[in-house]
């Protein structure tokens, strides 16, 4: 995790959650503090991806998919003849969703920036976060939780070939130990197993939240 390339190192804070137990304020509930949180800045992932020479060859307008059906094709079934329908939306990708198109159409009702050019287009970018536990060997426990960055505006196509190195890596969630949620149980008098759950759901999030640019942080990006 070099620094060079971006990573940094912090800690994050999660509250610790009990079944049937009701604090007045979250601020009141217990908390742990794990270390060692590597993650790197997802502004600077959009800024290096937008920038590579492949961006050309990037969706960025989304758009409607339709097949139309051929009139006079023998494989339609009586209840295709009965709907009478010639057009059929297709959702295949991200870029043709109802949700993508939506978005795109609250950006170009917006007011131009008066900095840029009359000529500037809008567009969006579309970040799909994905996190999953792996298992680094078939033996022994050793493992990583990353969380890792694909974008909508390339298709699934090229995202599932691992030799297009679509996937970014965001941050790795880190590992608390065992005997540590042991302890802490015994010591909360806690049922095991929704403390660990909880746990490493809150964990999870808090570590996704510290890649969160704010609003400031896109304001101050240059075109």
């Amino acid at each position: 995790f070099s620094a060079a390339d971006g990573w940094n190192k912090s800690s994050v804070t999660v509250r610790l959650l009990k079944e049937k137990e009701k604090w007045a304020d979250e601020s009141e509930a217990p908390q742990l503090e794990v270390p060692d949180v590597y993650h790197r800045s997802l502004l600077d992932i959009i800024k290096t991806v937008c920038r590579d020479p492949e961006a050309s060859s990037y969706q960025w307008i989304p758009y409607k998919q339709f097949w139309r059906r051929p009139k006079n094709s023998s494989d339609r079934t009586v209840d295709e003849e009965s709907a009478e329908v010639d057009d059929i939306r297709i959702y295949s990708e991200l870029f043709n969703s109802d949700a993508m198109l939506l978005e795109y159409e609250k950006i170009r009702s917006q007011p131009p920036d008066p900095d840029d050019p009359p000529d500037t287009e809008v567009a969006i970018v579309p970040i799909m976060l994905w996190s999953d536990s792996t298992h680094l060997a078939s033996f022994g426990s050793a493992s990583l939780w990353p969380i890792y960055v694909f974008f909508g505006f390339i298709s699934k196509y090229i995202h599932n070939k691992p030799t297009s190195f679509c996937a970014h890596h965001l941050a790795y969630v880190p590992s608390v130990s065992i005997r540590f949620f042991c302890l802490s149980c015994i010591l909360l008098m806690w049922s095991y197993l929704s403390f660990l759950t909880s746990s490493k759901i809150n964990i999870n999030h808090s570590t996704t939240q510290l890649q969160l640019p704010t609003y400031y942080d896109f304001e101050n990006v240059s075109s």
